[in-house]
């Protein structure tokens, strides 16, 4: 298993680019969510935050490799997994405050 972030269209702004029709409903209301968290942001702090998220999920997937090889054998293989359950992993382990 392994989770990472891919590769987006880099003509498209995220601040203020349109979703195409078939995207907008299943994304349009976290598309909006995220706006305005980033809102204020510049486009290098928005890809110095997707590059760390990107690093997150790799870390996360390691962890997630090895302790799925580490079980016991009576325990089923894996796990059923979604990325925002890999970051979690590392909650205690990575500080982001005092990223800007």
């Amino acid at each position: 298993m392994h989770f990472h972030l891919y590769q987006f269209n880099p003509d498209f702004d995220l601040l203020t680019g349109e979703l195409p029709k078939d995207l907008l409903y299943d994304f349009g209301d976290q598309v909006q969510r995220a706006r305005h968290i980033l809102k204020g942001r510049t486009a290098a702090e928005i890809e110095y935050a997707l590059s760390s998220l990107d690093w997150m999920l790799q870390v996360s997937s390691q962890k997630l490799l090895f302790r799925n090889l580490e079980d016991d054998e009576d325990k089923p293989f894996g796990t059923f997994l979604t990325g925002v359950k890999a970051l979690k992993l590392l909650v205690n382990e990575i500080d982001i405050s005092e990223q800007g």
